[in-house]
């Protein structure tokens, strides 16, 4: 009878604790220096998601990617998991009981200002960061950014509520088809969310679906938004288009200005 063999941490655990105890803002900072991928914060919220940054209470700070999965001190893990595992029992830990999380992203430059329960330490960033690049059990998990790398920052407000005029841009200046796609389902911890439009991205002429971070797919874009079942609308793209034109000209024409400026930058 063979034993199965206990699986051990990817990092000593004194270092764990205190990653830990400082709410993992430190690794998560020196992570996303080496990765360029994006910071995260989870809040608990007292009311609702709109809450004001100063009423809420910083839980968890980690790293995300463009699809499904975070990476945390605990290691990779879908958002799912990181939730039920890791924020809900921060949340009864400290008894927090009524409210909700609220999940927010920042440059690295913005979390340095920010109210968290811990304060990043540059000292222990840089040592997190040397840990982290010595350690290639733990990066050979970490999924590569791919060109172009524009600030991981500003592609998420270009996936968040920005989407629509960068797609159109990629439409004008490299003639890639734009598509929206619409949610029908979410899975169960995004099940409160709308069902409907949700994002605009395009397909380049090899028939790759490609947005601000660069090729992917339309299956690994519907994850990032919890979708698990959904359409793609050449037509519903520009009609999103039209009404943001006819609702806030000149909002959006300030970001698709942006836009272009992006495109004619990273996308070589």
């Amino acid at each position: 009878m063979t034993m199965k063999k206990k699986k051990t941490a990817l990092f000593p655990e004194y270092i764990l604790r205190d990653w830990e105890a400082s709410d993992g803002v430190n690794f998560a900072v020196a992570l996303a220096r080496i990765t360029g991928w994006l910071l995260h914060v989870d809040y608990w919220t007292p009311t609702d998601n709109k809450e004001a940054v100063e009423n809420m209470k910083s839980l968890r700070v980690y790293v995300g990617t463009n699809s499904n999965y975070i990476y945390d001190i605990k290691g990779k893990q879908t958002i799912a998991t990181f939730t039920n595992n890791i924020i809900k029992p921060i949340l009864k830990q400290r008894g927090a009981n009524y409210g909700g999380v609220s999940t927010k992203y920042y440059s690295e430059t913005k979390l340095f200002t920010l109210p968290l329960r811990v304060k990043p330490d540059e000292d222990r960033i840089e040592n997190a960061e040397k840990l982290i690049r010595a350690n290639a059990e733990f990066l050979n998990l970490v999924q590569k950014r791919q060109a172009p790398n524009v600030p991981a920052h500003i592609a998420a407000d270009f996936t968040f509520g920005q989407c629509n005029p960068f797609a159109s841009a990629l439409n004008d200046l490299r003639n890639y088809k734009p598509i929206a796609l619409i949610a029908k389902e979410y899975n169960k911890l995004f099940e409160l969310s709308k069902v409907g439009y949700i994002h605009s991205f395009n397909y380049d002429k090899e028939g790759n679906a490609i947005d601000i971070w660069g090729k992917d797919t339309a299956e690994n874009i519907a994850q990032r938004f919890g979708v698990t079942k959904y359409e793609l609308d050449e037509a519903e793209h520009f009609n999103v288009s039209q009404k943001l034109k006819t609702n806030s000209p000149g909002k959006y024409d300030e970001i698709y200005e942006k836009s272009v400026a992006i495109i004619n930058e990273y996308f070589v």
